[in-house]
């Protein structure tokens, strides 16, 4: 039948619905729950570095988290090793360098804080804290109101008595589409505005330990399963129930029409059947007519032949003699 047609198609649906979803919980798909953030508060000491091994190189480090501030916990690689990231940037750190908090933060990195050019030179942006790296532009001496993020150790220049380098942020004044990130080196900047200490903190803050962290922030498999199945379940009932009762429906108004247009066959069986009576008694009628009359005209046929004795008839009694 072609309503059990259209509930196969319906279970199949429903069926390659529960397999999409148990394939997303085996594999790393985001779910349609919200899952809670977790954040860590770096101490001093935590750099960020940009690749997994934690090479403390040149070129595979950024910079220092700000110290008090805030990375937003990713994954955790080892016992050793968090993949975070902080505003923008995603790297690895050292996981005795941040605290797992239980709070969302207010004020999560350390922002608007800027520094000025020296008016005695100028200074370059490098793409590594040393001057073996390369230059990316030139800033004018006297620039104001550059935008830093943070600070690294880095090499000391020729002349230079510090080996602290900033990572910043610049835009020229002529292209205000250009925007230059990279390392300048500190003794060329001054006016650095204060770095204001975050207070925000949990009083349940607590040192990092992957080994009691792991099972909460990297959800097994079995328990994924379980979360999305309570969530799938009753939506699924809900999709199955309405459906039934739209095939049901359908089902109710076929059967209406096929038994009214049942009584309307029955119905034009039966005037047909009237109409046949009528006609055969009509007829039946005219033929006991017909006979009478038949019946009526042989009658007297038989009685004008038939022969009856004849008496004379006399006009007088003389006649008689």
């Amino acid at each position: 039948m072609k309503y059990n047609v259209n509930m196969k198609k319906i279970c199949s649906f429903l069926l390659i619905f529960i397999f999409f979803n148990n394939s997303q919980i085996n594999g790393n798909v985001t779910f349609s729950y919200e899952q809670k953030t977790q954040y860590a508060k770096a101490v001093s000491g935590c750099v960020l570095y940009k690749s997994v091994e934690m090479k403390d190189s040149y070129d595979n480090v950024y910079f220092f988290v700000p110290e008090s501030y805030f990375v937003v916990v990713l994954k955790f690689v080892n016992e050793n090793c968090i993949k975070v990231q902080y505003d923008k940037f995603i790297g690895y750190v050292k996981s005795k360098f941040v605290k797992l908090v239980n709070i969302i933060p207010i004020d999560k990195t350390l922002d608007n804080v800027k520094l000025d050019i020296k008016e005695t030179s100028g200074t370059q942006i490098w793409n590594m804290p040393t001057t073996a790296g390369m230059v990316l532009t030139t800033i004018p001496a006297g620039f104001k109101e550059i935008n830093y993020i943070s600070y690294v150790v880095g090499d000391i220049p020729y002349g230079g008595e510090s080996n602290i380098w900033y990572y910043v942020t610049y835009t020229p004044f002529e292209n205000s589409t250009n925007v230059y990130e990279g390392y300048i080196y500190s003794e060329n900047a001054t006016n650095l505005d204060d770095i204001i200490f975050n207070v925000e903190t949990d009083p349940e803050i607590q040192q990092v330990s992957v080994n009691e962290n792991n099972d909460s922030l990297n959800l097994n498999a079995t328990l994924k399963t379980i979360i999305v199945a309570l969530i799938s379940i009753p939506i699924i009932l809900f999709i199955v129930v309405i459906l039934y009762k739209i095939v049901k429906k359908m089902q109710e108004n076929t059967n209406k029409r096929i038994n009214h247009n049942n009584e309307m066959i029955e119905k034009y069986n039966n005037s047909n059947d009237m109409v046949v009576d009528n006609k055969n008694d009509n007829l039946r009628s005219k033929i006991n007519d017909m006979k009478s009359q038949v019946f009526v005209k042989q009658n007297k046929d038989l009685k004008s032949k038939s022969k009856y004795p004849s008496f004379p008839f006399y006009d007088s009694d003389d006649d008689l003699l």
